[in-house]
């Protein structure tokens, strides 16, 4: 069953079916970056396995490497929040332990963005600087993103051995303390 079967889609808007074919490529190259490299990867074999035709593709991107760099850069910004939010979060642990549970569910493309040796940490504190309202919500924002990126990187390469629970209380504690 392709990704797009799985949907079970019968009638969606012109956008929600870009954003429904797009969700499927971006699942569909996961699944197969896990298995092998890029450049052992087929636009043929990525259609099929996402379910979608080559033109859905072609529409939406000019190369495997736009989509891979897509995939990379929506994770980049889901993760650059991190910060910020957490200021605005009332049950800063929960939520904390819910990010960290999002990136083991999320597993392939976490790696896909590891392989691809992103600067993480740097596209983190750019979003930051553009987004702080003052000097003081800049730094903290900044330390708080130091220590939420230096522990994903290191529980990830690490094998993910800890429960997220248990690692999302320590980042939480960490960052409680700036």
């Amino acid at each position: 069953m392709t990704e797009l079967e799985k949907q079970n889609i019968l009638r969606m808007t012109n956008a929600e079916s870009n954003a429904l074919t797009k969700s499927c490529l971006h699942t569909a190259m996961c699944k197969l970056l896990a298995k092998k490299g890029i450049d052992q990867i087929t636009v043929s074999e990525l259609v099929q396995v996402a379910g979608v035709s080559r033109n859905a593709f072609y529409r939406n991107y000019e190369s495997k490497e736009a989509l891979v760099a897509e995939i990379c850069r929506d994770v980049t910004e889901r993760l650059s929040g991190v910060a910020h939010e957490w200021l605005k979060i009332e049950e800063k642990e929960d939520w904390m332990i819910s990010i960290f549970r999002y990136i083991r569910a999320n597993q392939a493309t976490f790696k896909l963005l590891a392989d691809a040796e992103l600067p993480l940490s740097e596209t983190i504190e750019a979003e930051i600087r553009a987004t702080s309202e003052s000097s003081r919500n800049l730094y903290t924002s900044l330390a708080r993103a130091g220590i939420f990126v230096s522990i994903l990187r290191n529980w990830f390469g690490g094998g993910m051995k800890e429960q997220p629970e248990e690692i999302g209380a320590l980042c939480n504690k960490f960052m409680a303390g700036i």
